[in-house]
C-alpha cells in the first residue's frame, strides 16, 4: 500500500502507541516501521506487544490502533498526549492530531472576533485534564503552534461587553465561563488554567471594568492575584472577588451556582466587595478594588465640552477628527471591523446597532494582498 513519507513515524513524530520509529536503534525495543492514517485517526503500529485483540494487517504488517477518545481494541486509550521517543539531539517532540469527537469529548473553542476557532481546550471523555489544541489549515493538532499568540476565551463576548460599557468577569476555567454566559454575564478565562495568564492577554482588557473570580484553593487565589497584578494599570478597574461562600476546597463559580447561587446574589457580592478611590494607585488585595490612574473614554471627554459632536458613527467616529483603532496584529480583527464600518457608512446603515450618517469613504492601506483576503 502507498504511504506518504510524512505519515511514517520518525524521531520527531514517533508512534503514539509504542513511541518507536523506523530509524530507531535495533535490538532495544524502540523500532516501529508503522505510520499514521490519512485522517490521523489511526496509528498503524508494527509492534506485537501492544496488540491486545487487534488483528495484523497483512498488507502493511501493522496493527491498527484507534486514536480517538475511548478505549482502543488493544485495551488502552490513546487520546491523550504522550511522551516522544527522544532523538539523539534531545529535541524530538510529539505532534499529534487532536482527534476529538463531540459530544463525547468536551471542547472549548477559542475564537477570533470573526468567530473563527483557532485554539481549543479539549477534555477527552469530558474529564480533566484539558489539553490545548490549535487549528492549522483546517486540521486540529494537540499542543500550541510555534507562533502561539494567546487570546482570551469568549473574545467576541469580551468585545461586546466593552462596546456596551459592561463589566467583564474573569474566571479560572472555561466551564465557569459557560455557566456565567448563561446568566447573561460577559465572561472570559485564559488557556490552560491557573498560573497561565500570559502578558500577551493584557491589551485585550484595556479600559475595562474587571471582576476577577477565584477557585477556593491556594492555586486559585494565587492565580487571581497574578491576573490582577498583570492587569493593574491597564484595566479601568479591578475587583478581586473572594471565594464563594459554602463551596468546598477547590470549588468554583459553577459549583456555587449548582448549589443554589444566583446571578442576583453574585452581583450583590460584587457590590459589597470593598472599593477604594479609583483615582489613586494601590496594590491589589483579595476582595478589594484596584485603583489605577483615571481612565476616560472618548465619550467621557466629549461630555466635558460644550460642543455638538458631528458624529458619523455615534460615539466612535466624528467629522474632522482622528480616531485610532488598535489591536493585536492578525488576531484582533481591525481590518474586518473597519471594512464593515466603511460598508455601513456607504449605505447609511447602523454599525453594530450604532446609528451612522451616510458618507463617502476613502480606504487607504498598506496591506496589499491581505486586504483582498479581507474583502
Amino acid at each position: 500500500m502507498g504511504v506518504d513519507r510524512a505519515q511514517r513515524f520518525s524521531a520527531a513524530n514517533p508512534c503514539p502507541v509504542c513511541n518507536g520509529y523506523d530509524e530507531a536503534a535495533r535490538g532495544n525495543g524502540a523500532r516501529c516501521f508503522g505510520f499514521l492514517s490519512d485522517d490521523g485517526r489511526y496509528a498503524h503500529c508494527s509492534r506485537e506487544e501492544y496488540v491486545g485483540t487487534l488483528e495484523r494487517k497483512v498488507t502493511s504488517a501493522t496493527y491498527c490502533h484507534y486514536l480517538g477518545s475511548g478505549t482502543c481494541r488493544c485495551g488502552k486509550e490513546h487520546s491523550g498526549p504522550i511522551s516522544a521517543h527522544t532523538a539523539a539531539n534531545g529535541k524530538a517532540e510529539t505532534k499529534r492530531r487532536a482527534n476529538f469527537e463531540q459530544p463525547k469529548d468536551t471542547v472549548y473553542f477559542y475564537r477570533l472576533p470573526s468567530g473563527e476557532a483557532i485554539y481549543a481546550a479539549i477534555r477527552f471523555g469530558g474529564k480533566k485534564p484539558s489539553y490545548p489544541a490549535y487549528n492549522k489549515d483546517g486540521v486540529w493538532w494537540l499542543g500550541t503552534p510555534e507562533d502561539y499568540s494567546p487570546i482570551p476565551y469568549n473574545l467576541p463576548g469580551v468585545m461586546q461587553g466593552a462596546l456596551e460599557g459592561k463589566a467583564v468577569d474573569i474566571f479560572e476555567g472555561e466551564s465557569d465561563v459557560e455557566v456565567a454566559k448563561k446568566l447573561g454575564l460577559y465572561a472570559t478565562t485564559n488557556m490552560m488554567g491557573a498560573g497561565k495568564f500570559m502578558e500577551e492577554l493584557v491589551p485585550y482588557f484595556r479600559g475595562l471594568d474587571l471582576r476577577i473570580n477565584q477557585d477556593n484553593d491556594v492555586p486559585g487565589k494565587d492565580h487571581a492575584l497574578d491576573v490582577a497584578h498583570k492587569l493593574f494599570g491597564t484595566a479601568k478597574s479591578i475587583k478581586v472577588i473572594p471565594p464563594f461562600p459554602g463551596v468546598p476546597e477547590g470549588g468554583d463559580f459553577k459549583d456555587w451556582i449548582a448549589a443554589g447561587g444566583t446571578k442576583e446574589e453574585y452581583l450583590r457580592i460584587v457590590e459589597e466587595t470593598s472599593i477604594e478611590n479609583s483615582d489613586e494607585t494601590s496594590t491589589p488585595t483579595p476582595g478589594s478594588f484596584v485603583g489605577i490612574l483615571p481612565f476616560k473614554s472618548v465619550g467621557d471627554v466629549f461630555k466635558e465640552t460644550d460642543e455638538d459632536i458631528p458624529w458619523v458613527v455615534g460615539g466612535l467616529l466624528a467629522t474632522a477628527n482622528i480616531t485610532e483603532i488598535s489591536g493585536t496584529a492578525k488576531l484582533s480583527g481591525k481590518t474586518t471591523l473597519l471594512l464593515d464600518m466603511a460598508s455601513c457608512l456607504l449605505e447609511g446603515q447602523p454599525f453594530l446597532d450604532i446609528p451612522t450618517v451616510k458618507s463617502n469613504v476613502a480606504f487607504l492601506t498598506e496591506q496589499g494582498n491581505n486586504l483582498k483576503e479581507a474583502l
